[in-house]
């Protein structure tokens, strides 16, 4: 049997006191308080003791602030609830993301863990790494990290895969919301009309914007950020945001904003960054409320930008997008849904795109034809490319409010008639000119009108070679209705003098 002197019997006598695990610091404090020639290095000499006699057991692996474990008898295991109380109060970060596993109900993906809990993706000063809060959750058997289709999960055990391609789904639908939300900022300035924005996506597997070692929603320059006469006003400032909708915004997704924003404007050592934060948010919590004022930060709810029914007609328009075949009755329920919403010219800009392949069908019903949507070439997007035994047609496609010109511009001018003739046609020509069999054609068509110039340019180009067999050159509204009557397209019709 060990032999126990004074000091630490007062150790387990505190602790058995408590009942519970106690920091390592306090117990120093509280044995230095009553002995006090004892040294704090004696003191925690006095705690190596007990542990190695086996009388007390640390917390390891987690640890506390200064590297430091908390204690606790020998009978107490080390899982989280026997550690909630002191993680909630000296490991927010870590409580943070348990609280989030739970408020999703048990699957979380690397974004939204990044986000709530304010890790660093790589070592960076003192700040906790992401990898860390992982592992922390992994060793209490909360959640552990999953890969699906490319994506990095964080889940409990009874997980399914119907939970997670439903997690997926929600993805896409967010996807497709902070596009909106970011083109809307784009209108109304705070994204440059000629600023690029990057945000979260397939494109990233949906971990979203790394920036600054820290993880983001959505990441954007942006000059409007006040008037000042200070020799620093030139500098743009960093637009960032912060998206929610299927849950509401809550205490601990606006303190996982607060700690990145910190620890991104702190990161420069000359000077501290401008930052712009914004929150894209359905619903927010009186707590979460409190603290964006105190913040200062801005906070914009997504329904008063894309209306009350957002959310079923990002549902629908998804179903209509992983369909092979588009039923145009479905185009115009969405259609109708969004009204004169003006905030979803991208969908109803493919909406219009799907709805013309179908009449392209119609139109190229023979076999052996083709039709190919949006590829890309050269970097430059074709909106259909179709295929006959003689011709390689290209299309360019424009849903525009009636009263909207197109303008017969240049090749620098993007969304002209010459940028679609000189720059993307030409890129085509150049791609299909080996296919000696086809000659490349040309056709622009639009649910709106051109200027006097372009028709000119337009009827020149008509009279030429790159007409093809079935297709004019161009269409406008006027002709686009006559070529539907044609081939008895008397939804499309509707669609286009309703929404368009």
């Amino acid at each position: 049997m060990n032999k126990i002197n004074d000091k630490e019997e007062f150790i387990i006598n505190y602790i058995r006191s408590n009942n519970k695990f106690i920091l390592s610091s306090e117990l120093i404090d509280e044995l230095v308080k009553k002995f006090p020639k004892t040294t704090k290095a004696n003191a925690r000499k006095t705690i190596s003791n007990l542990k190695k006699k086996n009388e007390i057991i640390s917390s390891e692996p987690i640890i506390f602030s200064n590297n430091s474990y908390a204690y606790a008898l020998r009978n107490k295991k080390v899982n989280y609830k026997n550690l909630e109380y002191l993680i909630k109060k000296y490991k927010n970060k870590l409580y943070r993301a348990v609280c989030l596993i739970k408020r999703q109900k048990g699957i979380i993906t690397y974004n939204e863990l990044a986000k709530i809990t304010a890790g660093v993706t790589s070592k960076f000063g003192n700040n906790l790494e992401i990898e860390q809060i992982i592992k922390d959750l992994n060793y209490f058997k909360i959640g552990i990290q999953q890969e699906y289709k490319g994506i990095t999960f964080i889940v409990s055990n009874n997980i399914s895969i119907y939970d997670l391609d439903q997690k997926i789904l929600q993805l896409e639908k967010e996807n497709k919301i902070i596009f909106h939300m970011l083109s809307w900022l784009k209108d109304i300035n705070i994204i440059n009309p000629d600023g690029q924005f990057t945000f979260k996506g397939k494109g990233n597997n949906f971990k979203g914007i790394e920036n600054g070692n820290l993880i983001w929603d959505a990441f954007f320059f942006t000059n409007t950020s006040g008037i000042s006469n200070y020799k620093d006003s030139d500098r743009k400032t960093i637009g960032i945001v912060d998206f929610s909708y299927k849950t509401e915004y809550d205490w601990l997704d606006a303190e996982g904003l607060k700690d990145r924003v910190n620890i991104f404007i702190n990161s420069t050592k000359n000077q501290k960054r401008k930052v712009f934060p914004i929150i894209f948010a359905d619903k927010v919590t009186n707590a979460a409320k409190k603290l964006i004022k105190e913040n200062n930060y801005m906070c914009v709810d997504i329904k008063k930008i894309l209306g009350n029914n957002y959310e079923k007609i990002i549902s629908q328009y998804i179903e209509i997008e992983n369909k092979e075949k588009i039923d145009i009755d479905e185009v115009d329920k969405i259609c109708n849904l969004i009204g004169s919403n003006a905030n979803y010219g991208n969908i109803k800009g493919n909406l219009f795109e799907y709805m013309m392949g179908e009449v392209f069908r119609k139109i190229y019903n023979e076999i052996g034809n083709n039709i190919n949507h949006s590829i890309i070439i050269e970097g430059k997007e074709i909106d259909y490319r179709i295929e006959t035994i003689t011709e390689n047609i290209y299309i360019e496609l424009k849903a525009y409010k009636k009263e909207t010109e197109i303008k017969l511009g240049n090749k620098q001018q993007k969304n002209t008639v010459n940028w679609a003739y000189q720059v993307v046609f030409e890129a085509f020509k150049k791609h299909f000119k080996n296919d000696k069999n086809r000659k490349c054609k040309f056709c622009y068509i639009t649910t709106a009108k051109f200027e006097d110039k372009a028709i000119e340019r337009l009827e020149n180009l008509n009279t030429g070679k790159l007409r093809s067999e079935k297709l004019d050159c161009y269409y406008d509204r006027e002709k686009l209705i006559n070529l539907l009557k044609e081939y008895n397209c008397k939804k499309e019709i509707k669609i286009i003098k309703n929404y368009f």
